[in-house]
C-alpha cells in the first residue's frame, strides 16, 4: 500500500482528511469539542487537496477559510465553512478573517507557502487567543532564508510552545499553555523531525481517536 492509498483509507473512516494529521491534532488538543472555531489561511478547496477543516466540519466547527483562488462554489455544500477569496498578506484580509471568527480561536492553520510569514506578522496575538496552530515553513525548500526561525521567534514572543518541530520538514505545530496542558499532548513530540508513514503507530499518537469519532458519529 502506498502512502496516498493509506491516506484515502483514513479519510474513509473519517480518521483524518489532512495531509499529515493536522485536523486530528486540532480535535485532540481541543478534547473533541463540538462547535469550535478554526481559521484556515490557505484553505484551497475541500476536494482538490488535503484539507485541514473537513473533519472539524463534522464536529460543527465554525471554519473561516481564505485563499487567492475563487473557491466559493466548492465550499457551498459546507454549512459551517465561510470562504473568503483574498490575499492574506494584506492587513485588511487578516482583519476580516478574525472579525468573522472572533478573538478566541481553537485552531489556526497557516499554509500559503512563502507568504506564510507575511500573514503571520499581521495577526494581533495581543488580542487574538489561539489554542493550537499548524504552520508551514517549507524548510526543505530553503524558503525565504529559512523563514521558520522568524515564525518561531514571533510565536514564542506571544507565549506559544512548540510541540512538533519540522514535521515532514515543512511544518511546525504549536499550542497555547494558557489553555493546553503539555502532559495531555506530549506524545505529539514523537512527530518532530519525522515524516508521516504507513507504519506509524497512530494509536500511540492519537489514543482512542477512532473510537471517539465512532462514538460521536451519531451527532454529526
Amino acid at each position: 500500500m502506498d502512502l496516498d492509498t493509506y491516506r484515502k483509507k483514513l479519510q474513509e473512516t473519517q480518521f483524518s482528511y489532512s495531509q499529515c494529521l493536522q485536523d486530528s491534532f486540532a480535535l485532540f488538543v481541543n478534547n473533541y469539542k463540538f462547535g469550535g472555531v478554526c481559521v484556515d489561511i490557505g484553505s484551497a478547496t475541500p476536494t482538490s487537496m488535503f484539507n485541514n477543516t473537513k473533519l472539524l466540519q463534522l464536529y460543527k466547527w465554525k471554519c473561516i477559510g481564505a485563499d487567492q483562488g475563487n473557491y466559493y462554489k466548492d465550499w457551498e455544500g459546507y454549512p459551517y465553512f465561510k470562504f473568503f477569496q483574498d490575499n492574506c498578506t494584506r492587513q485588511e484580509a487578516i482583519d476580516s478573517l478574525f472579525f468573522e471568527s472572533g478573538n478566541d480561536v481553537d485552531f489556526l492553520s497557516l499554509d500559503i507557502d512563502d507568504n506564510t510569514i507575511d500573514a503571520l506578522k499581521l495577526i494581533d496575538f495581543n488580542k487574538i487567543q489561539v489554542k493550537c496552530i499548524c504552520i508551514e515553513h517549507n524548510k526543505y525548500l530553503g524558503s525565504r532564508g529559512e523563514q521558520r526561525h522568524e515564525q518561531r521567534k514571533i510565536l514564542k514572543k506571544f507565549g506559544y510552545k512548540i510541540i512538533v518541530k519540522n514535521f515532514h520538514d515543512f511544518e511546525d505545530w504549536w499550542y497555547n499553555p494558557k489553555f493546553i496542558n503539555y502532559e495531555d499532548i506530549k506524545q505529539f513530540n514523537s512527530l518532530s523531525e519525522t515524516r508521516f508513514t504507513i507504519d506509524m503507530n497512530l494509536e500511540e499518537i492519537l489514543p482512542n481517536h477512532q473510537d471517539k469519532i465512532n462514538n460521536d458519529r451519531s451527532k454529526f
